[in-house]
């Protein structure tokens, strides 16, 4: 019996593996040069690989964290080209599929783990990135690794929080994230001592001293602690935009043609500001960024407040888009989405009403709703939901078997069978 459960559960894999093979090979792009933001973590791979990763002062440039370079340098010191770097992501993306959905099939339903299963085999959202030389597919594998680890009744706190600190280093919001929780568990270690909350803050410290070396590099750098990144500048800029039309996101090819032509105004909306700033040494460019969208914001917060609806919006629905109009490929997120959407609502209201919820569901929640917030108060794509879609799922089913739902039967454990 058992070696027919083991069969089962191979040729399930088997299959789960041809099909996500299928829809990556049917959206890859067949170009072997790079796309998009694919030339720049081959780049930041490169420049580890000959001893430093931004360029000295002034030409600082740290758009992103070292994470996903670090992870790419092996296989570009073999050879690999763009398509095989491409390639990989089926792997890491096929590789989560199947950890995920061993770790299911011992907390729900054998029914509920196909569903969701199938929902992750064919969330077609996720191919975007995944058939591109980009994070997302390395951060749902990281996250997935890190939330699996994280429910166990007694984890590691140094092996977790060493895969905390390389998801920071892969995505750098995160390390904001970090230090706001070290600071509310640090507080509530000392008010409340307790060895629950005294091991989530030595997890967080691991994963600040993970981040450590890398910090201590930015720092010889700019001068500026705790500096993972240079891209937050333009990402608030663009977010605090006061104009009417524009949302808060970053401008596509159809937003770029409207500032360089835009009627209401000869000098365009942005165009005087920005060339402005590119002539100033890059590592001031992000801090003037940051001036203008400050005083953006301080001048029209209601504008402010009304790009961050449209940002939480655009994180789970891709629109609304300044200047562009609406494409059918925005109504492939609408049915995958709405469940996250709702499942992040569920989430929140379970934390909020639910007074006996385990210490570390508590941690996963704060993480996930901090990130949610964090993200919307810079800018937003959809891709941005795809790497904690794992912690979206697991905490909605965690929280739906603490709830008197009448759900019981479609959550009932594996072992139990």
């Amino acid at each position: 019996m058992v070696g027919k459960n083991r069969k089962n559960i191979f040729l399930r894999y088997i299959l789960v593996s041809i099909f996500v093979s299928i829809i990556f090979y049917l959206r890859v792009s067949p170009s072997c040069t790079p796309i998009g933001d694919e030339q720049r973590y081959i780049d930041y791979a490169n420049n580890l690989w000959n001893g430093f990763y931004s360029p000295d002062f002034p030409n600082i440039f740290i758009w992103n964290g070292p994470g996903y370079p670090i992870f790419l340098m092996p296989f570009i010191k073999i050879g690999f080209g763009i398509q095989s770097l491409r390639a990989l992501n089926l792997i890491l993306y096929i590789a989560s599929l199947i950890i995920l959905d061993r770790f299911l099939m011992n907390k729900v339903s054998y029914y509920l783990s196909n569903l969701i299963l199938l929902f992750l085999v064919f969330y077609i959202p996720l191919y975007n990135e995944m058939t591109q030389v980009l994070t997302e597919t390395l951060s749902f594998l990281l996250i997935t690794l890190f939330v699996i680890n994280m429910l166990k009744i007694k984890f590691n706190y140094v092996k977790v929080g060493i895969i905390l600190g390389f998801i920071v280093l892969t995505k750098v919001i995160f390390g904001y994230i970090l230090l706001i929780l070290l600071l509310v568990y640090g507080l509530r270690t000392i008010k409340i001592k307790s060895s629950e909350n005294l091991h989530i803050f030595k997890l967080l410290l691991v994963a600040l001293l993970v981040n450590l070396p890398y910090l201590i590099y930015t720092y010889s750098l700019t001068k500026k602690p705790f500096y993972w990144a240079n891209s937050g500048g333009v990402s608030l800029y663009w977010m605090s935009s006061p104009h009417d039309g524009e949302f808060g996101d970053w401008p596509s090819m159809e937003f770029s043609n409207k500032l360089m032509y835009d009627t209401r105004n000869s000098d365009s909306l942005h165009l005087k500001e920005i060339n402005a700033i590119k002539k100033l040494p890059i590592y001031r460019q992000d801090e003037a960024y940051k001036s203008i969208a400050v005083s953006n914001i301080k001048g029209n917060p209601i504008k402010y407040l009304r790009n961050y609806i449209a940002n939480f919006e655009r994180l789970f629905f891709n629109m609304p888009n300044s200047y562009s109009k609406h494409r059918e490929i925005m109504l492939w997120y609408f049915p995958f989405n709405i469940l996250l959407f709702l499942g992040f609502l569920f989430i929140i209201f379970c934390f909020i009403w639910r007074r006996d919820v385990q210490y570390n569901l508590t941690f996963l929640t704060l993480l996930i709703i901090g990130y949610i917030l964090t993200t919307c108060s810079v800018f937003t794509y959809t891709r941005f939901i795809e790497p904690v879609i794992p912690i979206i799922l697991i905490l909605t089913i965690e929280y739906l078997k603490i709830s008197k739902s009448g759900l019981s039967r479609l959550l009932v454990s594996q072992e139990g069978k």
